[in-house]
């Protein structure tokens, strides 16, 4: 039986990578301010430009900033600094000894770094079957995935996620771990949102007995 899961935010870590080279590069501008603060914001629905005009940075510069930022987002420096959340490996590899089929979605921009992030962080072997659509249309093309998979369900941390599966017309299931919040994703209609992956096991092991 098919489980699909979303990579960022999901099953390794989305705040430490986003926040520190958000601040990287706003201070290259000579800008600073609360990455905390900054990353609830983005919890809770906004994108660096609303961040940024809310800490008062010029609209030019918060371009520039973002524009920056989204071209390091993926270099392997920044990469690097990824984790696996600490229940993941276990979570997987017990759903896999219940006769789970794992699946990965994920919207990146180079296939060839994201395997080699996947080796790092011991994740490459754990899946049936690794995909990375781009992220300009990631919606459209997660769906896509989803529907010639035909999961039981798709398990994400975003409002791309939930909208894929809908799409798919795949079950899903939202967690909070990454970049947003419980509260944003139940306002999008999101059913159901747990705050770790472990919170879902019963509920993907009844299924996989059916």
């Amino acid at each position: 039986m098919n489980i699909a899961f979303d990579l960022d935010g999901t099953l390794i870590t989305a705040k430490e990578r986003q926040s520190s080279l958000l601040l990287a590069t706003a201070k290259a501008h000579g800008i600073t301010f609360d990455v905390n603060l900054a990353w609830e914001m983005k919890r809770a629905g906004a994108n660096n430009l609303v961040v940024l005009n809310k800490f008062g940075v010029d609209e030019f510069i918060a371009a520039k900033i973002d524009t920056a930022w989204r071209c390091q987002i993926e270099s392997a420096y920044w990469l690097s600094i990824d984790r696996v959340y600490s229940d993941v490996v276990d979570f997987l590899q017990d759903l896999k000894a219940c006769g789970a089929v794992l699946h990965l979605i994920t919207a990146r921009k180079n296939k060839y770094l994201l395997h080699q992030q996947l080796c790092r962080l011991g994740l490459f072997g754990v899946f049936s079957s690794i995909t990375c659509v781009a992220p300009f249309g990631a919606v459209a093309e997660k769906a896509r995935v989803l529907s010639e998979i035909n999961p039981v369900c798709f398990i994400g941390d975003s409002e791309t996620d939930f909208n894929s599966a809908v799409l798919a017309e795949v079950s899903f299931h939202g967690v909070s771990t990454g970049q947003r919040s419980k509260e944003y994703l139940k306002s999008l209609g999101v059913v159901d949102v747990v705050e770790s992956l472990n919170s879902l096991f019963p509920v993907l092991t009844k299924i996989l007995k059916h």
